[in-house]
């Protein structure tokens, strides 16, 4: 659904963009559905991996793997962002 908007958003150089939805569950679900899509280039990439990987550097090891974890990280490492009620308090410190 938001696939063929984003794509025509970065063809007129109009990203980044804020997408607000009402629902966690559907913020997940659209984020999940955005699965093949990355915004980001190998340098911001980079970038992203380090501040990420920088910032949960507090968490155990244990930790690093809980699922919305991983799952953030990925979304975050192609560029996008989710942030609701039910994102953990320590991933809604990750930001630029």
């Amino acid at each position: 659904m938001y696939t063929s908007l984003l794509a025509h958003l970065k063809k007129l150089e109009l990203l980044p963009v804020v997408v607000f939805v009402f629902s966690r569950k559907r913020c997940d679900a659209l984020a999940a559905g955005l699965s093949t899509t990355d915004f980001l280039t190998a340098s911001e990439k980079s970038q992203a991996t380090a501040f990420f990987d920088n910032s949960l550097k507090l968490l155990s090891d244990d930790d690093k793997e809980v699922p919305q974890v991983t799952r953030l990280k990925e979304t975050c490492l192609r560029g996008i962002g989710i942030h609701h009620a039910g994102v953990l308090p320590i991933l809604k410190e990750v930001r630029s």
